[in-house]
């Protein structure tokens, strides 16, 4: 049986729909707190390795190296499951319904801060 002339269904994910409906200056938030988690337990993880001292130079290159380690995994498919955590806390699932749509969008579009 074939259909012809149907597109197909658009349906999303429930999860990741309702992940529509946060501000994006609270997704911001919580993507740097996430980094910011990951920054600090990556450099943690990276002193336990080394016997040595290093250079001043060699410090700042790590430290740059972790950060972009750190940020290109708070972004990253949506994060290590930390991000989802803090959103829960800042912005509770009771609050990412159908009435909020218009006031986030007329926010995002405002360009408002917190």
């Amino acid at each position: 049986m074939e259909i012809v002339g149907k597109a197909p269904l658009n349906i999303k994910n429930p999860v990741i729909a309702k992940k529509d409906n946060i501000p994006t200056a609270y997704k911001n938030i919580a993507t740097g707190m996430e980094r910011q988690f990951l920054e600090y337990m990556l450099e943690k993880m990276k002193s336990t390795i080394s016997d040595e001292e290093p250079s001043t130079a060699q410090n700042y290159y790590d430290g740059l190296q972790t950060s972009e380690q750190a940020k290109v995994l708070a972004e990253k498919n949506e994060g290590m499951g930390i991000q989802e955590m803090i959103l829960n806390q800042i912005y509770p699932k009771h609050k990412r319904n159908a009435l909020s749509i218009g006031q986030n969008q007329y926010l995002n579009q405002k360009g408002n801060k917190l």
